[in-house]
């Protein structure tokens, strides 16, 4: 199958990389790798990993074949279980525009996770590492945030904000 017709909630965040056991396996395993990598496709299939059937993905990353383990579908909360929490709202033009504006400002035709950075694991080893050296653990005053009141405005102050 294409692997854009797997839609990424089924990726349940585990990944295992996959690689050829001893000689014999080098070339089916290199064979499979790069014609799932020239067709753009990916394979699914029932494993047994750590004593339990999962569903998974085969497929090409970078040199190597990879497996990620799905969800199966009963698994997953379908989207209409929300719809009615949804009101009926009317966006205006404006409005629209606005948004549209926002996310132009802020898209990037490259992706990089790298720039990313697990903050509260950072924080948590810094608080750690300054509590075992011995010194006080000092709380800083809570923030307090400007509150919202006109989608409206903070929309244009988003958009200010992303172009600069």
């Amino acid at each position: 199958m294409r692997p854009e017709l797997l839609d990424p909630i089924f990726y349940a965040g585990k990944t295992y990389y996959l690689t050829p056991d001893g000689q014999p396996g080098q070339k089916p395993y290199a064979s499979l790798h790069q014609a799932l990598a020239e067709e753009n496709l990916c394979g699914l299939a029932p494993v047994v990993i750590s004593n339990r059937e999962q569903l998974v993905a085969l497929r090409p990353m970078e040199k190597v074949l990879a497996i990620s383990v799905l969800h199966y579908a009963e698994e997953l909360n379908k989207p209409a279980a929300y719809e009615d929490e949804l009101a009926p709202t009317e966006v205006s033009e404006q409005e629209l525009k606005l948004a549209k504006t926002l996310i132009d400002a802020t898209t990037s035709d490259e992706l990089n996770l790298d720039q990313y950075r697990d903050l509260y694991n950072e924080r948590l080893t810094k608080l750690i590492e300054t509590k075992v050296a011995g010194q006080e653990i000092v709380q800083a005053p809570a923030e307090e945030g400007p509150t919202v009141i006109n989608l409206m405005d903070a929309l244009k102050a988003s958009v200010e904000q992303a172009k600069q």
